[in-house]
């Protein structure tokens, strides 16, 4: 057996949870978040190497996701209501549902959005104009006659780690 090293390099025996696809089907959440738990409890004491940890959950969370995406459509729903089987619910629900008022011949709800979109366009060409200052800028208003002294807008975010699969 090839020798495994926790991160801080030192030599150490594997011990990061494995799953069997059998095992997951009679999972209830109080288990899963037991595993959750102890992985993340073995990363924090340097038994498992974050990195691998990390690239292990996104593989598997593509994984899933496609699965899903693949037979989702194929799943039928026994007609009682509250149908449960391995601790999970199912129920048939309408999501994404969406109205299209474009079609109403509302003449009210058109000028309402003929407005919002004559201001969103307004808005994106200001934040345009104000995200390429790069300092302190002084302006004259056109209507006004005053003078304005604009501030760069303030950039905030956090540093993430970006996993892309290959």
């Amino acid at each position: 057996m090839e020798q495994q090293h926790n991160y801080f390099g030192e030599e150490v025996q594997e011990t990061g949870v494995s799953l069997e696809l059998s095992k997951l089907l009679t999972f209830d959440k109080a288990d899963i978040f037991e595993v959750v738990s102890t992985v993340v409890e073995r990363v924090n004491d340097g038994w498992v190497d974050p990195l691998d940890a990390l690239i292990y959950a996104k593989k598997g969370e593509l994984l899933f996701k496609e699965v899903i995406s693949g037979i989702k459509s194929k799943v039928e729903v026994p007609a009682e209501k509250g149908y449960t089987k391995y601790h999970a619910q199912l129920t048939e629900k309408m999501s994404g549902v969406k109205y299209d008022y474009s079609e109403c011949g509302d003449p009210t709800w058109n000028d309402l959005q003929a407005q919002i979109d004559k201001l969103t366009t307004e808005k994106k060409d200001r934040e345009s104009f104000l995200k390429s200052l790069k300092k302190e800028t002084t302006i004259v208003d056109d209507e006004s006659g005053e003078v304005i002294t604009l501030q760069p807008p303030v950039k905030s975010g956090s540093m993430s780690i970006a996993l892309t699969l290959k």
